[in-house]
């Protein structure tokens, strides 16, 4: 119902600017209103307008309206037409401009949002931790109370067992005292006999003294001696030196042998290489023979199998021969007997 007043307000206003010679426009028509947005008071002179060309057309066919009406009429709409396609374009502009702010600021409330769910999910998973934390706090506290109780019990244990050594270390001491107060009784009469000992160790010291002195003067006779063995020795090491000398020319001799040696061991161990050659030489032809001795080792064996096969058969015919020989002399025996017997004593059928 607003809008209908508002319309029907602005409607009137344009027929009072028009009636003042005022062309009625959104600004001037705003200006006496005071009140409607500029879509709705565009949208209304949109329709006073398109009513005017009506109401115009009608006044045609009254004589008693100048023609100079009717132009101004026709001239003041088709400027409102136009003044009405800017402003719409303007207000289309401005709602184009307004949408697109509205979207980037859609697009940033959507960038935020997205920020602020990852923000929640690392807040959610940060609390997760916390709250294990918290539980693995909890349980390090119920075990430290236990801990702390124990220590406690072992505290008062320890106190306990401290006073009980402090009376003991009381006991103790005082036998310590007593033990003390014997060990100097103990130590003064060790002192008296260290007296008597030191008066003897006096004694003593004076004899080591002589011996001391009489040990000294049989070592400046062995000093002298020894410096005496000392120049003959100088005088052996200058022949030694001599020596040494004809040692270190013969040492020259041997070098130059050793390296006539060396020159000889090179040609040795060329002809070693060559044995070497030789003997892998050899080496390769012994497996060959090993294996033609395997070979033979193998036809031998078979010959040998052969052999065997041939023996038996062999047994065998000997024991036909044998057979057959005693069963031939078992004939020639019945032979004879029955070649010894007379005629007359042969066995005949009887009637």
């Amino acid at each position: 119902m607003a809008q209908i007043d508002t319309r029907t307000l602005v409607k009137q206003t344009a027929d009072t600017l028009l009636a003042e010679g005022i062309r009625p426009t959104v600004a001037n028509v705003r200006a006496r209103t005071e009140r409607g947005s500029a879509g709705t008071i565009n949208a209304a002179l949109q329709e006073w307008w398109q009513n005017l060309a009506t109401r115009l057309n009608q006044f045609e066919t009254r004589p008693e309206i100048p023609e100079p009406v009717f132009t101004i009429a026709g001239q003041a709409w088709e400027t409102a037409l136009e003044e009405a396609e800017a402003l719409l374009g303007k207000e289309r502009k401005k709602l184009q401009q307004a949408q697109e702010a509205n979207e980037a600021a859609v697009k940033m409330a959507r960038q935020a949002q997205q920020a602020a769910e990852q923000q929640t999910e690392v807040l959610a998973k940060r609390l997760e931790t916390l709250e294990e934390a918290r539980l693995t706090l909890e349980r390090q506290l119920a075990s430290e109370k236990v801990r702390t109780e124990n220590l406690t019990t072992q505290i008062e244990e320890l106190q306990e067992g401290l006073e009980q050594k402090k009376q003991a270390l009381g006991e103790q001491a005082e036998r310590y005292e007593a033990q003390l107060a014997r060990e100097r009784e103990q130590g003064a009469a060790l002192e008296q006999h260290l007296v008597v000992q030191l008066d003897e160790q006096k004694v003593l010291r004076k004899q080591q003294e002589k011996f001391l002195r009489e040990r000294e003067a049989q070592w400046r006779k062995q000093e002298e001696k020894r410096q005496h063995q000392q120049q003959s020795t100088l005088t052996q090491l200058t022949r030694t030196q001599e020596k040494l000398k004809g040692l270190e020319e013969n040492l020259k001799a041997l070098k130059t042998e050793a390296q006539t040696f060396q020159q000889e061991k090179e040609q040795w161990m060329k002809k070693v290489v060559t044995l070497e050659e030789e003997k892998k030489h050899a080496a390769s032809e012994q497996i060959r023979l090993r294996n033609q001795i395997a070979e033979l080792k193998e036809q031998m064996e078979t010959i040998t199998s052969q052999r065997e096969k041939l023996s038996k058969q062999l047994r065998q015919a000997d024991s036909r021969q044998a057979a057959y020989e005693a069963e031939n002399r078992t004939i020639q025996a019945l032979l004879e007997q029955w070649a010894i017997i007379p005629e007359q004593d042969y066995p005949t059928k009887k009637s």
